[in-house]
């Protein structure tokens, strides 16, 4: 998690299905995220009795506001990739059918094209780094202290147990 906050260079997302969990509170770090009609997003910590993670307590407020991001992280709303970009969690939505050679042949080559605008790229992420590191770093204190609590208190087994996911019987996540 401390490798994705201090991520010096452009992190690009490309999401092709479901994002589930730190699969979806890592896109607010990534500098682009795009993803297929397909894709969908759910944050399923309430479910699980856990708190989220990867400063989504911050992350997902600043990006998208207080009352949809609740939704998503206490409440375990699933978006849908139209409900991604109206959240502003993906900036585009490309067809699935091809995704991943569309996102290479536009996005990927746009990137590549910049040949003295590589440097000002890097220079905008330090500058983006620079002034959301002690804001993230802090986040993650908090997040893993109560993720740790909650762990030891043995609400996310009992979770999992209730849901069905060890004991054979269907999952209902």
């Amino acid at each position: 998690m401390k490798a994705v906050v201090h991520f010096r260079k452009l992190l690009v997302a490309a999401v092709n299905g479901p994002a589930v969990g730190i699969g979806v509170t890592m896109l607010p770090h990534c500098d682009l995220v795009v993803c297929a009609q397909k894709a969908t997003f759910w944050t399923p910590f309430g479910r699980l009795a856990i708190v989220p993670e990867l400063c989504s307590s911050v992350t997902f407020p600043e990006l998208m506001g207080y009352s949809k991001a609740t939704e998503m992280l206490v409440l375990g709303q699933k978006l849908s990739a139209k409900e991604a970009l109206q959240a502003k969690l993906v900036s585009r939505i490309y067809p699935s059918e091809g995704f991943l050679e569309q996102v290479e042949s536009s996005l990927v080559q746009s990137l590549l094209s910049l040949p003295f605008g590589q440097q000002s790229a890097l220079h905008y992420k330090q500058t983006m780094l620079a002034a959301r590191l002690p804001r993230m770093e802090a986040a993650l204190a908090t997040e893993f202290v109560e993720l740790d609590k909650r762990l030891r208190s043995g609400a996310p087994q009992a979770a999992l147990r209730a849901l069905g996911a060890p004991g054979g019987t269907q999952s209902r996540l």
